[in-house]
């Protein structure tokens, strides 16, 4: 009985100075120091966008994680805020209803097809195209805001999606968007 306490005991403690070392499944990546571009995002949805690869380079301060699951990467601006970088297959159902699923979530009424020029503005990409970028505020003045970019690429579509306390929103736009402009779908 000692022996088997002793032998659990210690396998707490290797793994326990495992996670110290930083040997992590999802550790921070090479991008996560100011403007370098970050890794090519691991695509895992279907086997015809595989070949597919997307970059981009993080503003100055902020820092990016690998992510997991549906979402390929975090994105740390600095102030609390998270940028979830994912992808899904094909238009993804568009922009229009995504706008509106966003619109949504902060609590107001859907828009038409002839009002999406107003509740968007298009940002060039760094390698061809435009991103799509709704900015989003809630109706109340204690609302979150929302930031949510929608990038296509050949076989799926990439998100860029932040939501925060309005003045924090505020704060990352101007670096949101340089990081909108440096994204390069290959």
């Amino acid at each position: 009985m000692k022996i088997l306490i002793a032998a659990c005991a210690g396998l707490l403690i290797l793994s326990a100075c495992d996670r110290n070392t930083g040997s992590s499944s999802t550790p921070s990546t090479p991008a996560a120091q100011q403007g370098t571009p970050a890794p090519t995002a691991p695509m895992a949805a279907d086997n015809a966008a595989q070949n597919e690869a997307i970059t981009w380079q993080l503003p100055p301060g902020w820092t990016q994680q690998e992510g997991s699951g549906m979402r390929m990467s975090t994105i740390s601006p600095g102030n609390g805020v998270e940028v979830a970088v994912t992808a899904l297959g094909g238009e993804a159902g568009g922009v229009l209803p995504n706008v509106n699923r966003w619109r949504g979530q902060l609590g107001l009424e859907p828009i038409a097809e002839a009002d999406i020029e107003k509740n968007t503005e298009k940002i060039p990409l760094a390698s061809g195209g435009q991103v799509i970028l709704a900015d989003i505020v809630g109706p109340n003045p204690d609302s979150q805001r929302m930031l949510a970019a929608i990038v296509p690429g050949k076989d799926r579509t990439y998100f860029f999606k932040a939501t925060a306390a309005r003045d924090k929103i505020e704060q990352i736009k101007p670096g949101f968007i340089a990081l909108l402009k440096s994204v390069k779908v290959q």
